[in-house]
C-alpha cells in the first residue's frame, strides 16, 4: 500500500463526517425542454445548396462500383460511420443522368442512425434500369455529404 493510501484510510474512517454545501458548487444544469421547443432537424431545399463534401463523415462500404441492386429487392448499404457528433443521417438515391437534367432524386430512408447499417426492404420498381445510380449519406442538416461509386440498377 503507498504511503498516502494508509496516511487516507486512517484519517477518514466514514463518509457520514462529511456535509456537501451544493449551493457554492457550480454545477452545469440542462435546460428544461418541451416538444414544442425541441427542433428534430431543419429542412432542406434542393441537393443544389448543399455547402460541404465531407469524406470525414462517413466511408462507405457499399454500394460500391461493382454493386448492382435488383428492382423489387432488398439492398444493403454499409458504411463506417467517422463524425460521432452526427447521430442521424439521411440517404438519398440520385441518377448522374438525372442530376444533369430533372435534378430528381429518390429520399431512400430519413433520421437513420448514424451506425454503419441500413437495409432498403425493396428497391423501387419505378427506377429505370441504368448503370449511373449513386448514394448519398448526408447529415440531417444538409451542410454534410459523402457519395458512393456510382452503381447499377436492373432486374
Amino acid at each position: 500500500m503507498l504511503e498516502c493510501e494508509s496516511a487516507l484510510k486512517q484519517s477518514f474512517t466514514s463518509f457520514d463526517d462529511f456535509e456537501v454545501d451544493t449551493t457554492d458548487l457550480d454545477i452545469p444544469t440542462t435546460p428544461e425542454t418541451s416538444p414544442r421547443t425541441l427542433v428534430r432537424s431543419k429542412s432542406w431545399g434542393s441537393l443544389a445548396n448543399i455547402v460541404v463534401r465531407s469524406p470525414k463523415l462517413l466511408n462507405v462500404r457499399a454500394p460500391k462500383q461493382q454493386s448492382h441492386w435488383r428492382r423489387n429487392q432488398p439492398a444493403i448499404l454499409q458504411w463506417v460511420p467517422l463524425d460521432l457528433s452526427v447521430a442521424e443521417i439521411r440517404i438519398v438515391l440520385l441518377q448522374k443522368s438525372s442530376l444533369a437534367n430533372t435534378r430528381k432524386y429518390t429520399i431512400i430512408a430519413d433520421h437513420v442512425e448514424n451506425n454503419g447499417l441500413f437495409v432498403l426492404k425493396q428497391v423501387p420498381l419505378t427506377l429505370s434500369k441504368d448503370r449511373d445510380y449513386f448514394v448519398r449519406f448526408m447529415s440531417m442538416d444538409g451542410k454534410l455529404f459523402v457519395d458512393s461509386d456510382t452503381f447499377s440498377i436492373g432486374e
